[in-house]
């Protein structure tokens, strides 16, 4: 019990230290312009263009063309407002996190880099955001079925999901194999749901408004992931608790399905 407390304050702790996010950004001008980026792309022009057509526009629109209305807003303004930023975003972390971790393989600056280095930069910072996605997508279907079952299971598991994805960009370039950060994840699961407690606090107030709960990720989640780089790692671990287990099988057998249909596409 005394492990599980330590780790879960630890970890609750740890993403607090806001004033550590003041620290880098005083300096370094790269993480400043990131975090500045992404406050004024996701908070400023899609969180404003959110909440002046939801409080602003809707309620004076007639009633019978506001379905009409909404589906405009949606289709043309907001879905390729969150294609473009979830490139942006993508390629924006992928920097900050390059910055805070200084012995990464891929800290060389763009500058001096030939055309083809630079391509090959960015198609493996996709195909890792595509990893990370996938094992989280998996992991958030688990945190709904959990909610059929209780708010607090769901809110929990949404947390140490939140927790988890802080700080999988610092093991990717740690090049941590998958078991060993399964193993972390399942073995000190209080950090990581307390990590992630403030954060689903934040998004949990939010969840009722169309593509809000994704604008306000991605104006905090920059600063966790700072957080995430700049702490000392628990060493501490529990009994190992199997919350990966669901999501392992359905990605598994997802993987062993798709090389069996790119086989036959082959033969053919």
């Amino acid at each position: 019990m005394r492990t599980l407390l330590y780790l879960l304050i630890k970890g609750v702790y740890d993403s607090l230290r806001f004033h550590r996010v003041m620290y880098w950004m005083s300096t370094n001008e790269t993480i400043k312009a990131r975090i500045y980026s992404a406050w004024l792309l996701n908070g400023v022009v899609m969180g404003a263009s959110i909440m002046i057509y939801n409080y602003g526009i809707a309620p004076n629109v007639p009633s019978n063309i506001l379905l009409v209305t909404d589906v405009c807003f949606q289709l043309f303004w907001l879905l390729p407002m969150y294609l473009i930023s979830s490139l942006i975003n993508t390629m924006s972390l992928q920097e900050l996190a390059e910055q805070m971790y200084p012995n990464c393989v891929h800290v060389q600056g763009t500058v001096g880099l030939s055309a083809l280095q630079k391509w090959n930069r960015i198609k493996r910072a996709m195909s890792e955001e595509v990893n990370r996605l996938c094992i989280f997508a998996v992991l958030a279907i688990q945190a709904q079925l959990l909610g059929y079952v209780n708010s607090w299971l769901f809110t929990m598991h949404y947390a140490w999901i939140y927790g988890s994805y802080c700080f999988d960009y610092l093991w990717c370039y740690q090049q941590l194999c998958l078991e060993h950060k399964f193993h972390k994840l399942q073995s000190q699961w209080p950090y990581f749901l307390g990590y992630g407690l403030v954060m689903t606090i934040c998004l949990r107030q939010c969840a009722n408004v169309p593509y809000l709960s994704y604008v306000c990720f991605h104006t905090l989640f920059p600063c966790f992931l700072i957080l995430g780089l700049d702490v000392t790692e628990p060493t501490k671990e529990l009994r190992y608790l199997p919350i990966l287990a669901p999501s392992r099988f359905v990605i598994n057998h997802f993987f062993k399905l798709l090389a069996c249909c790119c086989c036959q596409s082959v033969k053919y």
